[in-house]
């Protein structure tokens, strides 16, 4: 799911960039967690959306940042 904190990639394969400060809170989040994407009300520069995380009770600032490459499956085709 993260990526040392900076990146977060969620199921629907949507990529997110998280904002510095709130890197440390979402270097600890697993898989497994279940996070909400939602619109910030009040943006922090290009950080315009805020994923929130049940299980963790911790929220990190983001930016869209694209797509996941798809998953390929074991045999080779996508």
């Amino acid at each position: 799911m993260s990526d040392g904190g900076g990146f977060v990639t969620l199921d629907d394969g949507t990529r997110w960039e998280v904002y510095l400060p709130d890197r440390p809170a979402t270097d600890g989040w697993s898989a497994d967690d279940v996070v909400l994407v939602r619109r910030r009300s009040a943006p922090v520069g290009e950080f315009d959306h805020l994923l929130v995380n049940g299980a963790a009770r911790d929220s990190a600032s983001v930016r869209f940042a694209g797509r996941a490459a798809p998953k390929r499956a074991e045999d080779g085709k996508p």
